[in-house]
């Protein structure tokens, strides 16, 4: 069984946070900090742990931009896609490319996290700290 945890990031100081406590009753988190803060409804965005870790280890998080590379016999391992962004969707996390050109309405390239390897994947950021990554993608 995966464990159930989730990390937090302030809208307004721009921070991510792993969370320590939710309470759904009254819309607050309690986060890992030097205060032991609680943060309210309207100020974070909560992103939920896949099960799952990249290659260098890493927990992969809802809301990760991730590389993922196919291995093609006597190609080098170079052969890394464009960038993915991690989504829950249709009941299962997922990526779904980070390209314009690759989107499509029906979300036909949504791929299962649970059909890649995880020697495959490597995470590059997240779309909250690292926006950069997704411009870069965009041009």
């Amino acid at each position: 069984m995966r464990p159930i945890k989730f990390r937090a990031f302030h809208k307004e100081l721009k921070v991510m946070r792993e969370v320590l406590n939710l309470n759904i009753a009254f819309n607050e988190v309690r986060v890992a900090d030097y205060h032991d803060n609680v943060w309210f409804e309207d100020t974070f965005e909560l992103m939920q742990f896949t099960g799952l870790h990249d290659k260098n280890d890493n927990p992969i998080f809802e809301g990760d931009i991730v590389r993922y590379f196919i291995p093609i016999p006597h190609i080098p391992r170079s052969s890394f896609k464009d960038g993915h962004i991690v989504k829950f969707k249709r009941g299962r996390f997922g990526i779904l490319p980070i390209h314009p050109h690759y989107l499509h309405p029906d979300d036909r390239k949504f791929q299962s996290l649970f059909t890649i390897r995880k020697e495959y994947l490597e995470i590059e950021g997240n779309i909250h700290e690292n926006g950069e990554l997704l411009c870069d993608q965009n041009q």
